[in-house]
């Protein structure tokens, strides 16, 4: 099972994310190495404006300033052993950051339905049937 961490101020009058809670990430990542060994990531955000920084090393985060929130991934690969795995997942726009720990095990069949749905690889061709 993989391991996830995260800060999140949502205070108004609290101050951003700092040095110290930078440190509190690398030792919670430390910590957690034995759930997921083959792989973390560390991200740093901004809401206003928005902005997201992602480095291997959380200690590497601290060249860009303060955050608004942080996130840890120790990553433990069971079916995809490849790098398309790697976490904190951000968008292209950089709006969207995701952490989860999860395997998808019916993907053959899945990707099966795509194809003979005509939908190609879109999840919008998937019709779920109650």
């Amino acid at each position: 099972m993989c391991g996830i961490v995260g800060f999140v101020n949502r205070g108004i009058n609290l101050s951003p994310l700092g040095e110290n809670t930078l440190y509190g990430l690398k030792r919670a990542m430390a910590v957690q190495k034995h759930r997921g060994p083959d792989d973390d990531g560390a991200c740093g955000f901004r809401v206003s404006p928005p902005e997201v920084y992602e480095e291997q090393n959380p200690q590497n985060l601290n060249k860009y300033g303060k955050f608004d929130g942080m996130f840890g991934f120790n990553r433990l690969s069971i079916k995809d052993l490849s790098i398309a795995g790697h976490q904190p997942m951000i968008s292209q726009d950089k709006k969207v950051i995701i952490v989860f720990n999860g395997e998808i095990y019916n993907d053959e069949e899945l990707r099966n339905l795509l194809k003979n749905s005509g939908g190609g690889t879109s999840l919008k061709a998937i019709r779920i049937q109650r």
